[in-house]
Formats: structure tokens, sequence, C-alpha cells
């Protein structure tokens, strides 16, 4: 009605050009549309300028540890959550998590984004490709000198992705060999309705510190 009422033209109809329903009705029709395309364009610039700051904050959660050789079991957390939070309001209600932790572990030293990048992997690799999205989560414990994290999440239903090639997981891998010794390994576990990616590291406080627990031979990269 607002629409009719700003762009009716008022010298459509006069004695000479009688009153014609159909004529108002192709009014109607172009108005509206011309409106649809209007709302269109205005929210698919909201949605661009959205994607847009949700990648300015990845990029400064990943600016914000990527000068650290290692972070604390209690700072990395945060830096998840707040990735997380960005990748849940891109996906809107398809993504939950959780991570559980002690408060025993929280001087423990890992190196910075090992398990953003997992997360990552997991919403590339999996939650992106299911319709219903699903959950991840972050399991962070110790069992006999090593520390574990693991990071689950459903399975893809949808097919692999053949340009994958596994470059992230490999780049894991040889950081955490730099960094934390021979020991130190990154698994994939996978079955019929999850997948679960665990680091196994040697336990190094924030006194010792990581380094201390690499071989003298591992090669540098």
């Amino acid at each position: 009605m607002v629409s009719l009422i700003m762009f009716w033209p008022f010298d459509l109809f006069s004695e000479e050009r009688p009153y014609s329903p159909f004529f108002l009705l192709i009014y109607i029709f172009q108005t509206q549309i011309i409106l649809m395309l209007w709302s269109m364009a205005y929210f698919s610039y909201q949605a661009i300028r959205n994607y847009k700051s949700e990648e300015i904050e990845k990029w400064r959660l990943q600016a914000a540890v990527k000068d650290a050789e290692t972070i604390s079991i209690a700072q990395e957390p945060e830096t998840v959550r707040d990735y997380l939070d960005l990748e849940s309001i891109h996906m809107e209600s398809r993504l939950a998590y959780s991570i559980d932790s002690t408060p025993e572990l929280d001087d423990c030293q890992i190196p910075p984004m090992a398990i953003q990048l997992l997360a990552e992997n997991a919403i590339k690799h999996s939650l992106s490709k299911r319709p219903q999205g699903g959950s991840v989560d972050i399991a962070i414990y110790e069992r006999h000198g090593l520390l574990h994290i693991d990071v689950r999440n459903p399975s893809a239903r949808a097919p692999s992705d053949p340009s994958s090639t596994g470059v992230g997981l490999k780049n894991i891998r040889d950081r955490l060999q730099l960094l934390c010794g021979p020991q130190a390994e990154l698994t994939l576990e996978q079955n019929k309705t999850h997948v679960i990616s665990r680091i196994r590291i040697p336990r190094a406080d924030r006194s010792n510190g990581l380094k201390s627990t690499v071989n003298a031979a591992t090669p540098l990269l």
C-alpha cells in the first residue's frame, strides 16, 4: 500500500483514460518487483559485509598467536571459542560445540592454533557438507604422561572433496614434530558416524616449555 501511494501515477487515469483493473494490477506487480529487487540487493550487501567482518576477525585471531612459539591450554581454548562463535554465526543454527578441559592442565604448553586448525578441518570437510550441521566436541586430557587433544565431529555424508590433499593435516604434523619432538603425533580415526582427530604430545608446563622436549636430530622444515 505504501509503495502504491509513493509511486502512484496520478495522471494514469483520467476522463480520457478510463479506469482499468488490468493496468492497475500490472502497475502493482511492477512496483513489487522493484521493491523485491531492492530488498535482495540490500540483504546481499549486508551478507557480504558480515562475511568480510568474520574473515577480518579470523585474521585477527590468527595474527594474535602467529608470533608465539607456544601457547598455554588456558589461552588456546579462548581463541578457539572466538573462532567457533564466528563460524556459528556463519552457519546459523547448524553448528554447536563444546570444550572439555581441567584446570590442572591450564599451564601445559601446545603449538599455537593446533586446536583451531583441527576445528577448521572438521567444519570444512564435514559439518559444512551436512545440511543439518553438527557439533564439534573438543576434549583435553592427560594419559600416561602425554597430553591428548581430541576433536570429535560427525562424519560427512557427502563424498570427500577431490581437491583436498591433506596438506593442512600434514602441516600440523610437521609443526608438532618440530616443536614437540618424535613423541608427538596426529592421528585420524573415522567410523560410520564420527571422526576423531587426536593430538598426542609430551606434557610440558610453562616452566620448562616444549623446546626442552625436542630431539636435537629433529629436522627443520
